[in-house]
């Protein structure tokens, strides 16, 4: 019964990943096309650019990779051979132990 209730849900949520892709890339093509009838390709392109690059700086500024670990996401430094010669090496992923 588990088990069924699991793939259930990961079918859910999948399903519901994708109508969320597909409500937001509409949204953001909308806006795009606004931008492009307002400001005009090569400026609408450069305002984009100046977006992502600021949502990057935020995103370093901020934490960078440390962010990610509220959402589960944990980034491993690979260690240099010289550490690893004598012991089994950590894997790069997985849960933290």
């Amino acid at each position: 019964m588990g088990q069924w209730i699991r793939r259930t849900a990961i079918a859910l949520g999948l399903i519901a990943a994708v109508v969320i892709a597909v409500f937001l890339t509409d949204r953001f093509e909308t806006l795009v096309d606004r931008l492009m009838a307002r400001l005009g390709a090569v400026r609408t392109l450069a305002l984009l650019g100046v977006v992502t690059l600021a949502l990057g700086a935020m995103w370093l500024r901020n934490g960078g990779a440390r962010v990610g670990r509220g959402w589960g996401i944990v980034v491993k430094p690979a260690q240099p051979a010289a550490e690893t010669a004598n012991r089994e090496p950590t894997p790069l992923v997985g849960p933290r132990k």
